[in-house]
């Protein structure tokens, strides 16, 4: 293709007449003669067969004289001299082609002149984009026009503009920095026609913007949103986000996950696809959904200048894997895939797809807004169309092949592999009632067993399964006990599932992976293990040990060897490229400050904290680490925080939590002056939040305030101004009760430990006290060794008690154990051992026996919490008798199934009352 661009701002009506386009103040000058020129050294070039078009792009449109003259002398029968003085003269002569080029090269030639050029499209685009106020979007367009004028001064004349030099501009080197999860789709050659992708084009057209397509392993949704993307209308644009990125959405040094990788991908890829500005900056506290949306709006508007009517269709494919990925990570993250389905409001010319498995959908939590579209199997029709591409067979062939594979295209085509055999050996491949996926690889693994035994396969494929892709041979030979070239024959055996590129192992599909990932958890556990040991020893000399060894040794729950790695080696140096060294060093400190805040090892975590800013030399990565531990943070590093987090407006909503936990501190400090400036600051952020949440663009996770930072408030209050100020800061939260419970159950022992419990008492003895909060204060109490009423104990308990449904209520909704209302019936049940162990007789303690002995709770409790209830009705002997006791007993546990042996094999029967109890239960 030979395009010749001509822009004219002076005079777009202008007109493209023959004078105009054969004019040359010099021979072989004029804008025929140069396209003519470069057309005839291109074509004694290319090869014979190849087609070489030459195009006129143009704002001014071409003369109909211009254009008939051209179609005049392309259609012309034979080589003959034009009258002197005709176009067709004119323009010949000013081509200067030989004459048997002539014919070749007029039917070649084309204008794209104009309003309906490309050039009004992008004067239409262009005026788009200056409309645009962004300041990330304006300052990347003035920076490039910079860069793009000082190259054209005459110093710099004849050095060409690179990508590279113009990504360097930016501080990247490559594309991979603008373009972090690229696809790994395998594009198919005219795919299948299948109803589902006519339905998802027929709901777009219809103005449906949110489609969900599903189905079960194998059944073609990667290849159905191809071909979507070819019946779109046209001149419409189709963005798809790979989340399988071949195998390698596990890969810590890839992660296609999180939010800011994923909407990077997103906004450039779309940028890149329809001429846009690139978003250049690379920012963790950016809010990324929301700037995500800014751009789509952009792109939606840019897209409807240039083509009305066209459709910016924004893909997912493989959405579960994203969750899958996230939920595997120590801790669990959150995937960027359940903030996009959360996106309801886009432009009207955008639509949204998510694709997964059926038995997964549950897990992306869409909105009522999808519209969902399952995908079938393959008809008859289709399996005879996709078969008669392979090989030429009788109808009964393919009919007998589609009922055996069940119309699964990836079974199909697995089978289709097997054709060296002949077509009879591809039958008997998927005979005698036909095979779905899962015996498929059933039928390849156990190929590959009989070659290279069972034990060999089974600790290589869990070595793949857990080990982070893709796997270096060499590290993969190592921990399943092999030689590099039997990993090799193996992998080769179970292909196609398993590809090798670069001496790098990975899944060629999901559908493999996932049958491994269900075979035996022994050997799983084995390879996890085996893996953390190689990782462990290797680190040091070996660059993949060493960006996932943090990872495996948590996962195996190796946490004093985390520690002495961090401590000895926070920075792996063995890893080469900065920025893969700079994310294992995050792994390595966030994952040891996790193991420190664990075991309540402050000092090391802040000391890890210090160490990490120190050798990454970064603000940003600092940063992210202080937003994560805001209370240590306050306590030990706050100028720090003032000097990163505090003085910069982007990362205004999250400063409340710094705030609230510096005024506890202060408090705890006796420092009253900066105690009242500490608030003054915290309302001001307190306002600026309201505002936030009384707009439009309102975020509910943005500005968060948790339990944990209302409680430091009314702490700072209790310690500078006494019980009856914190009790009204206290209920001027609402939910107030909600709230009051929350932080009941964390601020007393927060404050006994502090050593204040002196402080907790005067709070008990406050007449405004609540019973179940008087509860909430003394059990702490108790336990700490300080004297406490009984009737606190026995009336808090009785208002819990007198909470009947509430207590029903959890355990009918399988609340978790962590829960505010699992926390408070743990209470509780400590106030029952407390009466009982003094010998207070209370009848709360046995109605809140009763309550969680019954049947609807029984199913629910745990077997820690069956042991307490049993240590506290054992323990009733000691208030009355023995044959009462064991009546009470049977009464509680018969629905349980519980027995004497089972309650004594918790340990909490003491001999007395095991015996008498025993004796009795006999005798009854």
């Amino acid at each position: 293709m030979i395009e010749q661009l001509k822009y004219s701002a002076a005079a777009p009506t202008g007109l493209w007449t023959v004078a105009r386009f054969s004019y040359a103040t010099k021979p072989g000058q004029s804008v025929v003669g140069k396209l003519a020129r470069a057309w005839s050294a291109m074509r004694s070039r290319a090869p014979t067969s190849c087609s070489i078009d030459v195009r006129l792009v143009s704002n001014q449109a071409a003369a109909s004289e211009l254009t008939e003259c051209v179609k005049r002398l392309a259609q012309a029968v034979s080589v003959k001299p034009w009258a002197i003085g005709s176009d067709e003269e004119r323009l010949t002569k000013a081509a200067g082609l030989p004459q048997q080029q002539q014919k070749a090269f007029w039917l070649a030639l084309q204008f794209e002149t104009g309003a309906g050029s490309r050039f009004a499209a992008e004067e239409r685009v262009l005026a788009e984009i200056s409309k645009w106020s962004e300041s990330d979007l304006l300052h990347g367009v003035l920076r490039l026009r910079e860069y793009v004028r000082a190259r054209m001064r005459p110093e710099h004349a004849g050095q060409a503009i690179t990508r590279r030099a113009v990504f360097l501009q930016y501080g990247a080197y490559s594309s991979d920095v603008l373009l972090p999860c690229p696809a790994a789709l395998v594009q198919v050659e005219r795919p299948i026609k299948r109803q589902s992708a006519a339905l998802a084009i027929q709901a777009m057209s219809d103005g449906v913007q949110f489609t969900a397509l599903h189905g079960q392993g194998g059944i073609g949704k990667t290849t159905v949103l191809q071909e979507i993307r070819a019946l779109l209308p046209e001149g419409s644009s189709m963005v798809v986000f790979d989340c399988y990125g071949g195998g390698t959405y596990q890969d810590p040094s890839a992660f296609r996950h999180r939010a800011t990788d994923a909407y990077m991908q997103l906004i450039n890829q779309t940028a890149i696809q329809l001429g846009l500005p690139l978003l250049l900056a690379r920012s963790g506290g950016d809010d990324m959904p929301r700037l995500f949306v800014r751009r789509l709006e952009h792109a939606a508007a840019a897209l409807r200048a240039q083509q009305p009517g066209a459709l910016l269709v924004i893909a997912i494919d493989a959405a579960d894997n994203a969750i899958i990925a996230a939920d595997g990570r120590e801790p669990a993250e959150r995937a960027f895939v359940l903030d996009f389905v959360r996106i309801e409001t886009i432009p009207e010319n955008v639509r949204f797809i998510v694709s997964a498995r059926t038995g997964r959908m549950s897990q992306l939590d869409l909105p009522t807004s999808y519209k969902h579209i399952e995908l079938s199997p393959f008809d008859l029709s289709q399996t005879t169309e996709f078969v008669s591409r392979r090989l030429h067979t009788s109808a009964q062939w393919i009919t007998d092949f589609h009922d055996l594979s069940g119309g699964v295209p990836r079974v199909q085509s697995y089978a289709l592999d097997q054709l060296e055999g002949g077509p009879e050996a591809v039958l008997n491949l998927l005979r005698p009632t036909g095979k779905n996926l899962n015996d498929v690889f059933s039928a390849r693994l156990d190929a590959a067993t009989k070659k290279s035994g069972r034990g060999d396969v089974n600790r290589l494929c869990a070595g793949l399964i857990t080990m982070p892709r893709p796997v270096p041979i060499d590290a993969l030979a190592q921990v399943a006990e092999l030689q590099p070239a039997q990993v090799l024959d193996i992998c080769s055996d179970l292909a196609p599932g398993v590809k090798l590129r670069d001496t790098l192992l990975s899944f060629a599909d999901e559908d493999f992976e996932e049958f491994l990932r269900q075979r035996d958890a022994t050997e799983m556990a084995a390879a996890q293990e085996a893996a953390a040991s190689w990782m462990y020893a290797q680190c040091a000399v070996n660059p993949y040990a060493a960006m996932h060894v943090a990872q495996a040794l948590v996962t195996t729950d190796r946490h004093a060897e985390l520690i002495e790695l961090v401590d000895r080696d926070s920075s792996p140096t063995i890893i080469v490229d900065p920025v893969i060294r700079r994310e294992a060093e995050i792994v390595r400190l966030r994952l040891a400050i996790q193991v420190c805040r664990t075991v309540r090892d402050v000092p090391r975590a802040l000391q890890f904290v210090l160490r990490g800013a120190e050798g990454m030399k970064t603000e940003a990565a600092l940063r992210d680490l202080l937003l994560a531990n805001p209370e240590m943070a306050a306590a030990f590093a706050f100028e720090t925080v003032g000097r990163l987090l505090l003085s910069d407006p982007k990362q205004m909503d999250r400063h409340g939590p710094f705030l609230f936990h510096r005024i506890a501190f202060y408090a705890r400090s006796g420092d009253a002056a900066m105690v009242r400036e500490g608030r003054r600051m915290l309302n001001a952020w307190l306002d600026a939040r309201r505002t936030h949440q009384a707009s439009k663009q309102r975020r509910p996770e943005a500005w968060p305030i948790g339990y944990e930072h209302i409680g430091c408030l009314v702490e700072s209050t209790l310690l500078t101004s006494g019980v009856d100020s914190a009790f009204k800061v206290l209920r001027s939260w609402r939910p107030s009760i909600t709230i009051a419970l929350a932080v009941g159950l964390q601020l007393p022992t927060k404050l006994i430990n502090a050593g204040y419990a002196e402080l907790v008492e005067s709070v008990c003895a406050s007449d405004d006290l609540h019973p179940i909060g008087r509860l909430l204060c003394s059990v702490p109490l108790a336990n700490s060794g300080r004297e406490v009423p009984g009737a606190a104990l026995s009336d808090g308990l009785a208002a819990v008690c007198r909470r009947r449904s509430f207590i029903r209520k959890h355990f009918d909704q399988r609340h978790s154990t962590e829960s505010r209302d699992g926390a408070l019936l743990r209470t509780a049940l400590a106030a029952a051992e407390i009466l009982v162990a003094r010998k207070v007789p209370c009848p709360a303690v046995d109605f809140l026996l009763e309550e969680l002995s019954a049947p609807s709770c029984g199913a629910s409790i745990s077997a820690a919490a069956m042991s307490r209830v049993s240590w506290t009705c054992c323990s009733a002997v000691l208030l009355c008798s023995a044959s009462e006791a064991v009546m009470t007993l049977r009464r509680r546990t018969s629905s349980q199934g519980w027995s004497i042996p089972t309650i004594r094999k918790t340990g909490h029967l003491h001999g007395r009352a095991f015996a008498s109890l025993n004796r009795n239960m006999t005798l009854n």
